[in-house]
């Protein structure tokens, strides 16, 4: 009897850590920390319609101070993703808001829900996820401790090149800001020779809430906006970018760089 009891004793408790693990891994949620360094002096000089003058009298205007730098994360589990902006200690402190730009992206089902504030106007994306058409290329570096190996696409619209580093260890299709696709997590980013670059400080876990659930709110407010499709935001987009263009203007302290 005394053998049968031990018996079950040990099963009994095996079984619960065995219960307790898979309730671990199901109640946590990988995140990466990154940091954005936007130089303006880049994005200006990027700018293709932009004459010799316009870019000199930039670059007489911003001297050396062109460039600072914001915070954003990405929760990712095996089918879906979420990135948005995270304001720093000063910024909370003085009350300053942010706009929405809250990405989701769910790769079981294909799809995105991402909210934009476009203009003072709100903007929901739902639509069918397209994954963009990367090129791999043969470079390699290491960031946040991780080895990446690169790609690069261009963005016709906004007149980018764009090449991205993504995790050989991370088997994970998620990426900042509106990026995904690629055979590796992405946790770097370089756009337009260094304009923006986007680097993985960290990849962590934390507990599992609300992390990955389709975003209703916003800074506490019930989030309202037009809903649009992928190719209705790219033809706002393009329609800017056009009118920018014909007024020699520059475009992006509109919209997201």
């Amino acid at each position: 009897m005394k053998k049968n009891l031990v018996c079950v004793g040990i099963v009994l408790i095996f079984g619960s850590l065995l219960f307790a693990s898979s309730i671990t891994a199901q109640d946590s949620v990988s995140v990466v920390s990154y940091n954005l360094n936007k130089d303006w002096l880049k994005m200006i000089e990027g700018v293709p319609w932009f004459t010799p003058q316009q870019k000199e009298r930039a670059r007489y205007m911003w001297g050396n101070r062109t460039s600072f730098t914001t915070h954003a994360k990405l929760w990712y589990s095996d089918t879906v993703s979420y990135y948005c902006d995270i304001p720093d200690e000063e910024e909370i402190r003085f009350g300053y808001t942010q706009d929405p730009f809250l990405i989701r992206r769910n790769f079981s089902t294909m799809t995105t829900y991402d909210v934009i504030k476009w203009l003072g106007k709100t903007q929901v994306i739902e639509d069918t996820l397209i994954m963009p058409q990367w090129k791999i290329l043969n470079d390699v570096r290491e960031i946040a401790g991780h080895i990446c190996m690169s790609a690069a696409i261009t963005d016709t619209v906004k007149g980018q090149y764009i090449v991205a580093w993504f995790a050989l260890d991370i088997a994970s299709p998620a990426g900042p800001e509106r990026l995904c696709g690629l055979p590796g997590l992405i946790l770097g980013v370089e756009i337009n020779n260094g304009a923006l670059e986007i680097m993985a400080q960290s990849v962590t876990k934390e507990p599992l809430t609300t992390q990955l659930d389709i975003p209703h709110r916003f800074n506490g407010k019930k989030i309202k906006g037009k809903h649009i499709t992928e190719t209705g935001y790219q033809l706002m987009v393009q329609k800017y970018m056009d009118e920018k263009r014909e007024t020699m203007d520059y475009p992006f302290w509109g919209i997201r760089y």
